[in-house]
């Protein structure tokens, strides 16, 4: 999961990242120019999607099978 917020008075969008997701990922904090940002959306149900997983290089479709790397 991500924290988002936009701060108007310096014009950026930041993304904090919470949870095992934070754990993951190199950075647990992004920041970006909103001049850069050109359109956003909120999407609540998707914190209840599942997603995959993906390990070791491969990625496990959320109907179970294995999709080879492409080369």
């Amino acid at each position: 999961m991500a924290l988002i917020t936009v701060d108007r008075a310096r014009r950026m969008l930041t993304v904090e990242l919470t949870g095992l997701d934070k754990l993951w990922a190199l950075k647990s904090r992004m920041e970006v120019p909103l001049t850069q940002v050109r359109d956003a959306t909120h999407d609540p149900g998707i914190a209840h999607e599942r997603k995959g997983a993906k390990l070791g290089g491969t990625h496990v479709h959320r109907h179970g099978r294995a999709i080879p790397p492409t080369r």
